[in-house]
């Protein structure tokens, strides 16, 4: 397990956990915060770019990721009325000039709410190191099929592979079964986790869920992609199952 010391900003991003017993534990996430801002970000403004009020646009939006797997476990959503708020401040006209502060705090709210989900938290790990060079590879890729490019596919997973944790998901579910064993608290180190009937690990439920979270933010990120290859959610399906961690390939190669 690597360590939180070289990541972006020099440590852990906040979490899950941030506030939370203890003073302050921080959760990081198997899936990359870049990736999940990139969803939202661009989700809106493709609505916005369509002639949606900025304010169906958000509630576009937010009925998205509350649909998403996870967001249905683990109690109330701290940031749902915080969301909620921010889409009211929207205006409610079409291609009126939106209020950048109001935008700002909707954006906020919402990748808030999504970074919130039990199932993509970990208490440790999680990933850093190269997600900028996995986000532009993947931005380049969008462009070149938007103006006609052919699509590389190996390529395209290598950088999707690259923003899903898959080592950080492994010990974050073998800790909390440890932790389940012991009778500590069921949202210690991984609060998504799913129990078989006699308490091991449902691996099954869990790869599917986080895999599916995972394609449905990459189909909001990068529609084209999505699209054009056709089973995101098998690529971290298989990257889940198989292990592995982008912090193997130093040369983030794009």
């Amino acid at each position: 397990m690597h360590g939180g010391g070289g990541r972006r900003g020099g440590g852990r991003q906040p979490g899950l956990f941030q506030g939370g017993g203890g003073g302050g534990d921080q959760g990081d996430h198997v899936l990359a915060h870049g990736l999940i801002r990139q969803g939202i970000r661009g989700e809106f403004q493709r609505q916005v770019d369509n002639g949606v009020a900025p304010r169906q646009a958000a509630q576009h939006v937010g009925n998205q990721i509350r649909g998403m797997p996870g967001h249905n476990r683990g109690g109330p959503n701290p940031f749902d009325a915080q969301m909620n708020q921010a889409i009211q401040r929207l205006p409610n006209v079409p291609n009126l000039r939106q209020r950048r502060d109001a935008v700002q705090g909707f954006f906020q709210a919402a990748e808030g709410f999504e970074q919130q989900n039990p199932i993509g938290a970990v208490r440790f790990g999680g990933v850093g190191h190269g997600e900028g060079h996995r986000l532009n590879g993947l931005r380049q890729q969008e462009q070149q099929l938007h103006n006609g490019g052919v699509f590389n596919q190996p390529q395209a997973e290598r950088n999707m592979r690259g923003l899903m944790d898959a080592e950080a998901f492994h010990g974050g579910v073998e800790a909390q079964h440890d932790a389940n064993r012991r009778g500590d608290a069921p949202d210690a180190h991984f609060p998504g986790f799913v129990a078989l009937p006699d308490g091991r690990p449902n691996h099954d439920v869990m790869h599917q869920e986080q895999a599916q979270r995972g394609a449905q933010i990459v189909q909001m990120a990068f529609p084209e992609i999505h699209q054009a290859h056709g089973n995101v959610q098998n690529v971290f399906q298989h990257h889940l199952q198989q292990g592995g961690d982008m912090d193997v390939d130093p040369d983030f190669e794009l």
